[in-house]
């Protein structure tokens, strides 16, 4: 893939000096370009337009071809799930870490909540569809990575009776996310997994809260989901995935 390697240099940046840069030019002209290293047809730079939002919102852009020491530099808009627009001259850019350089590792911490009441809580369903565990205290919020997929580990105790098992799934606001359903415990077993459910497909950039469900797959016993006091937290982690 062309440009594919992301090249990073300190301290960059500069002003917009095109006399407008509009939302559909290529070529970006600043005296702060010159500081860039050479960009072929191997690398890319992120640039930040408008970095504080001054005139709208930023827009990322890739440089995709840089000469040494040159003060132009052609770019490709509307990178990282952002929109190009128009920026007047004299618009501020930085050369920075963009949310794009954290999430390229596999296991980038998106979104957490760690839930420990003084008391325990014993939560329970005898529902053979999923439900909220707790919508309020076992949610989690996370902006979709540009990868569009995502990893969430729910983790805390199970209790089950004999001849019971249960399921703990994943709700996109209280609304059940089909073919998450997963085994955690059954036959008279008190258990402390942590489950993992990998997410793809999702649309990069769009905020979501994703909620703690149960079910009762067998049995005629409620099943729990206990936490709180010396029983322990319960965690909810969601992590970028490539």
């Amino acid at each position: 893939m062309a440009n594919e390697l992301r090249t990073r240099t300190n301290f960059v940046g500069g002003l917009v000096e095109d006399n407008p840069l509009t939302n559909v030019a290529t070529t970006l002209t600043s005296a702060g370009l010159a500081a860039l290293p050479v960009i072929d047809t191997t690398n890319h730079a992120a640039l930040i337009l408008d970095p504080d939002g001054i005139h709208g919102a930023p827009e990322i852009v890739w440089v995709t071809a840089h000469s040494a020491s040159s003060t132009t530099a052609t770019i490709l808009r509307a990178q990282e799930s952002t929109s190009a627009r128009q920026h007047l001259r004299d618009t501020y850019w930085v050369h920075t870490a963009t949310v794009a350089d954290f999430e390229q590792y596999a296991n980038a911490l998106i979104g957490e909540t760690i839930y420990h009441p003084g008391s325990v809580a014993t939560p329970s369903t005898t529902s053979a569809t999923p439900v909220d565990v707790d919508s309020i205290n076992l949610a989690v919020d996370f902006r979709v990575p540009n990868s569009g997929n995502v990893e969430v580990t729910l983790h805390a105790l199970a209790d089950v009776a004999t001849t019971n098992s249960m399921s703990w799934a994943l709700g996109d606001s209280s609304v059940y996310i089909p073919n998450t359903a997963q085994r955690i415990s059954d036959s008279n077993k008190q258990t402390r997994p942590t489950a993992h459910f990998f997410v793809s497909g999702l649309t990069p950039g769009q905020e979501h809260t994703y909620t703690w469900m149960f079910s009762r797959d067998t049995g005629g016993a409620s099943v729990f989901t206990i936490y709180g006091s010396n029983h322990g937290p319960a965690i909810m982690r969601v992590f970028s995935r490539p």
